[in-house]
């Protein structure tokens, strides 16, 4: 009985301990992991500021190196050539082109004239009976615009304008001039007895009805380029041509000259002209007639750089009362500038050469640059008269 009871006994643990294998072997589910409580939030009791870290401490950037600016490369000068008769700076070289000389009118019924202030060389001789007239040399007739009143030709004008190689603009002649004219071979256009070329002439309605039909003819600038160049007519210089003219910095006169704030032609009981020096503008303001030489085309009034007075010999050779002038030879005479004056001699080979000046120790004589009055006189029968300036 006691060995049984043992036997039941051994038999129940070993029931026991295989359940607690296989309990252990498989049997048994995994528990999920437990979720973390979160931590408790740290309550600042005391309200302090919170630690604020400090920032890094930079380290100075180098300052960039600046190159040096390039200096400004300098504008280059306008480039600039002389205008062969009047000195002047001009963009263009003009010096081999052919210039143009206009006659005239100077008859107190012909005023005003037109376009004198932009002339380079302006002469003035007596054409007959005490009136004068006026050459008006242009070396570009590009821009001039309008010009007149044009008169007729005498030998003189002529000689003066081959002085220049210039061609001629006029409006009729004398027997001689034109017998001078067509022996001469001048390039010329007329307005009385002009073919084709007559047409770059026109008479001013208001000139004509209350001036007088021979103080109304007009040429223009335009038309007479027009005119020419629809010519084989020559229109530069021959190589080597000088015109003679020279001109400075600075005047002779202004140095060593006398006072001359006014100067006065009396060329005839017709006609006196005047010459004042304003000192402002460095020019001579020209009068006439009592009253200031004004232009029609821009209404201004006529103020020259330079003012020459040449003394040559003349003569009246018909009954016309026309003039001879000897423009070949030499003389003297006077030029005028800043306000004051200093004698000159004058010289020229022949017609077709140029005038020459010269001061009194034989030097060449300079001009101003700016335009200039030339006024032919025979000093014993015209008079010139130089005055201080009047303050």
């Amino acid at each position: 009985m006691r060995k049984e009871k043992r036997r039941y006994l051994s038999l129940a643990a070993f029931i026991l301990i295989l359940a607690m294998i296989f309990t252990a072997c498989g049997g048994k589910k995994e528990e999920p992991e437990p979720v973390p409580e979160p931590e408790p939030e740290i309550v600042n009791p005391k309200n302090e500021e919170p630690a604020v870290p400090p920032e890094p401490v930079k380290e100075p950037e180098p300052e960039p190196v600046k190159e040096p600016e390039p200096e400004p490369e300098p504008e280059p000068e306008p480039v600039t050539y002389p205008d062969p008769l009047t000195g002047l700076p001009l963009e263009e070289d003009v010096s081999a082109k052919r210039p143009y000389a206009v006659i005239i009118n100077n008859h107190k019924m012909a005023q005003p004239t037109v376009s004198l202030t932009k002339a380079s060389i302006i002469y003035e001789y007596i054409a007959e009976g005490g009136i004068t007239r006026l050459l008006a040399v242009y070396q570009d007739v590009r821009d001039v615009g309008e010009i007149g009143t044009v008169r007729s030709a005498r030998p003189y004008y002529l000689e003066t304008c081959l002085a220049y190689d210039a061609i001629l603009v006029h409006a009729g002649g004398s027997d001689e001039a034109y017998s001078d004219i067509s022996a001469w071979k001048m390039d010329h256009m007329d307005g009385v007895r002009g073919g084709r070329d007559a047409r770059i002439f026109w008479r001013d309605g208001y000139r004509k009805n209350h001036n007088g039909y021979e103080h109304s003819l007009m040429t223009s600038g335009e038309k007479i380029l027009e005119y020419v160049n629809s010519t084989s007519m020559r229109q530069e210089h021959k190589e080597g041509y000088d015109c003679g003219l020279r001109f400075g910095e600075s005047s002779a006169a202004e140095e060593t000259g006398r006072e001359a704030g006014r100067l006065t032609i009396h060329f005839s009981n017709y006609k006196t002209g005047d010459f004042y020096y304003d000192k402002d503008s460095g020019l001579y303001d020209v009068f006439q007639y009592g009253s200031p030489m004004a232009d029609g085309g821009n209404e201004e009034n006529l103020a020259v750089k330079n003012v020459i007075v040449m003394h040559t010999t003349s003569r009246v050779i018909d009954d016309y009362g026309r003039m001879k002038y000897e423009t070949t030879g030499s003389g003297s005479g006077n030029y005028y500038c800043e306000g004051k004056y200093i004698p000159i001699n004058w010289s020229r080979k022949d017609r077709n050469s140029q005038f020459k000046y010269t001061v009194e120790d034989g030097s060449e004589l300079k001009l101003m640059p700016g335009q200039t009055y030339i006024c032919v006189i025979n000093p014993k029968s015209s008079s010139e008269k130089a005055k201080a300036l009047e303050e």
